[in-house]
């Protein structure tokens, strides 16, 4: 139990690290709506992907 509320956190922090370093990324030159929903999805995607890499 406590391994696995471990791995969770330790998986939190890596988005978390990941969405912090794709922060100077210029999304208002690939997306219409940088404010929206979706393009905050669309970075936590992205975080994560760059997590699996």
């Amino acid at each position: 139990m406590i391994n696995t509320v471990f791995s969770l956190a330790i998986y939190v922090i890596a988005i978390y690290v990941a969405w912090w370093a794709l922060l100077p990324v210029k999304w208002d030159k690939l997306l219409n709506q940088v404010r929206s929903p979706q393009a905050a999805v669309l970075r936590v995607l992205v975080a994560v992907v760059c997590l699996i890499k």
